[in-house]
């Protein structure tokens, strides 16, 4: 604005060109040094503003990672209790599975010596058997032998008292096998 009349300017008339045109190096200083600061104001608004909310982002995600991690220690807290508890159970199935075979070796070990027992049982049984049937046969050799030839018969010739005879030495064979059978009928 180079006027020679020192008449006032009106700011209605001024453009911007004629303002820019009319400033003096200490006008620049100041445009530049304001526009400077206003620059570096929103600078450091923009980096405040920014850090501040990656600050509540930041905290948000702490507080959610805290509340998983609160969840996360709760269910560990769980499967600890339950372990111990399936721990215990274990320990236990472990021990009555010992008792149990250890009884069941045991029931075996009876099982078997009652099954000898009853083998043994079974041959002096067929043993005793055995000598009763013995004792019977010689009984009855024993009646057949005094009733043969001791029948008082009016004709008894030489035949009969022939068949008589062989009949008591057949008698008497079978009367000697079973008392040698008697004698080993409880050996």
């Amino acid at each position: 604005m180079t006027s020679t009349s020192s008449s006032p300017v009106s700011p209605d008339t001024v453009t911007t060109r004629q303002l820019v045109g009319e400033f003096k190096p200490k006008h620049w200083v100041s445009v530049i040094s304001t526009l400077f600061a206003v620059i570096a104001a929103l600078v450091y608004g923009g980096f405040w503003v920014g850090q501040h909310l990656t600050e509540a982002k930041t905290e948000a995600q702490i507080a959610k990672l805290t509340v998983e991690m609160t969840k996360l220690e709760s269910t560990a807290g769980e499967l600890r209790a339950e372990l111990k508890v399936a721990s215990a159970r274990n320990a236990q199935l472990a021990e009555t599975n010992a008792a149990w075979q250890s009884t069941h070796q045991k029931t075996l070990g009876e099982m078997a010596r009652q099954q000898q027992e009853v083998v043994s049982l079974s041959t002096a049984l067929g043993r005793a058997s055995n000598c009763t049937f013995i004792h019977e046969q010689i009984r009855s050799i024993d009646m057949q032998m005094k009733s043969t030839g001791s029948l008082v018969v009016f004709s008894a010739g030489e035949e009969w008292k022939k068949e008589q005879s062989e009949r008591k030495t057949a008698l008497q064979s079978q009367l000697a096998a079973y008392q040698q059978q008697l004698g080993q009928c409880n050996s």
